[in-house]
C-alpha cells in the first residue's frame, strides 16, 4: 500500500507538503510518498519514483491554477508529472485530483491526449479557509479508496498486538508477494468518449439543404480548425473550411440538393483531438 502525491515543485510545493504531513500522521510516513521527503539524498530519484509508483494504491494529483499551462510547456518524456500521471492512468490506479489555490478541473481538450482521462476524475477542492476540515475529509476519502486488506492491517495494528493482528499482517505479506510475482500488465488508458458533434440536415426548399451543428459545451472554445466535406453522387467531394466563429456551432447552406448524398463534419482541437461525424443528407 502506498499513497503517492504528485505535484509541481515550482507552484504547489507548500500544498503538497501540508498534505504529506497530514496523511503521514494518519497512515504513517512509510505509507505516503512525496519525493522531497521520501527520496534519500544521493539516491536516483527516477528509480525511487518508479518503485513508489509500482506500490501505489492511491494517486493524489495536486493541481494548482497554472497546472495545465506548465504541463503543456513541459510536454515530453522527461517531465516527471507527465510520466507519473500517464503511469497511474495506464495502471488504472485510483486518481484523486486535489485542487488547490482556487484551481478548477481541466477539461479533456485542455490536456494532452495521453492524459485527457484525468478530466473525467472527480476532483477534491482543498481550500485555505477550511484547510484542516478539508484535510480530514480528504483523509477519509483516501482511506475508503485504499484496498480492503491494507486497511484491515492498519486497524489491527492500532487496536491489537496479538495473534489476530499478526495473522492479518502475514496474510498481507502473502498478498504483496503474490502481486510481485504476478505484476499488473501495462495497459493503455481507456479510450475517450467525448460528446457527439450533433450534426443535423434539413431541406430549406426544393433545392437547398441546411446543415447545422451545435457545440454548446464551453471546452469547445479550444477548437482550432474544422471543415465540412460534402459528398455528391458519383464520388465527387467538396470541402468547405469553417470560419473560426463557426467552430462552436454554425450552419452551411448547400445548393443543388439533387446530387447530395452525405456530409462529414470534422473539428480539430489544440491538443490534437479530432472529432468527425457524418450525416446522411435528405
Amino acid at each position: 500500500m502506498l499513497i503517492f502525491i504528485s505535484y509541481r515543485r515550482d507552484t504547489t510545493t507548500s500544498h503538497a507538503g501540508r498534505l504529506y504531513d497530514h496523511l503521514s500522521a494518519q497512515f504513517g510516513r512509510k505509507e505516503v510518498f512525496l519525493d522531497s521527503q521520501s527520496v534519500p539524498v544521493g539516491a536516483d530519484y527516477r528509480r525511487a519514483l518508479d518503485a513508489a509508483l509500482g506500490r501505489c494504491s492511491v494517486f493524489l494529483l495536486v493541481i494548482g491554477p497554472n497546472w495545465v499551462e506548465r504541463l503543456k510547456q513541459a510536454r515530453n518524456a522527461d517531465d516527471l508529472v507527465f510520466h507519473e500521471v500517464q503511469y497511474a492512468l495506464a495502471q488504472q490506479i485510483p486518481i484523486i485530483p486535489v485542487l488547490v489555490g482556487g484551481a478548477s478541473m481541466p477539461s479533456f481538450v485542455d490536456l494532452p491526449l495521453e492524459l485527457a482521462q484525468v478530466s473525467f476524475r472527480q476532483g477534491f477542492a482543498l481550500t485555505d479557509l477550511r484547510s484542516q476540515r478539508d484535510m480530514e475529509e480528504l483523509s477519509g476519502l483516501v482511506n475508503n479508496t485504499l484496498p480492503l486488506l491494507p486497511r484491515l492491517v492498519r486497524v489491527a495494528s492500532r487496536r491489537s498486538k496479538g495473534i489476530g493482528a499478526a495473522l492479518i499482517v502475514i496474510a498481507f505479506a502473502a498478498f504483496n508477494l503474490a502481486t510481485l510475482r504476478n505484476p499488473v500488465e501495462f495497459k493503455s488508458p481507456p479510450a475517450q468518449t467525448p460528446p457527439e458533434l450533433a450534426v443535423q440536415a434539413r431541406v430549406e426548399d426544393n433545392d437547398t439543404v441546411h446543415i447545422t451543428w451545435d457545440r454548446s459545451r464551453p471546452e469547445y472554445r479550444l477548437a482550432v480548425k474544422g471543415e465540412l466535406e460534402i459528398e455528391r453522387s458519383g464520388g465527387l467531394r467538396q470541402t468547405v473550411e469553417l470560419r473560426q466563429q463557426d467552430l462552436t456551432g454554425g450552419s452551411v447552406l448547400i445548393k443543388e440538393r439533387k446530387y447530395l448524398t452525405s456530409a462529414h463534419l470534422t473539428i480539430v482541437f489544440a491538443n490534437g483531438l479530432k472529432l468527425t461525424e457524418t450525416v446522411r443528407l435528405p
